[in-house]
């Protein structure tokens, strides 16, 4: 599990919203069966750009979905 340092920042806060959001829709579509064991599943560039979140957001985001081995 990954923990996001938290400040007084609001932005901060955004970010982990993005975070929780993406994972819940990717998870939600491999679910569903968009992406079957084996299919090249989206890169650290396009989660960023689909999520519109950080570089770092997006890694942490595969790196989620790979420790919940979906």
């Amino acid at each position: 599990m990954f923990y996001i340092k938290l400040r007084n920042d609001f932005g901060i806060l955004k970010d982990m919203f993005k975070y929780q959001k993406a994972i819940n829709t990717l998870k939600r579509e491999i679910s569903s069966g968009r992406w079957k064991p084996g299919d090249a599943f989206l890169g650290v560039k396009a989660v960023r750009e689909r999520f519109k979140i950080s570089h770092l957001t997006a890694v942490k985001v595969i790196d989620g979905l790979e420790a919940m081995r979906l």
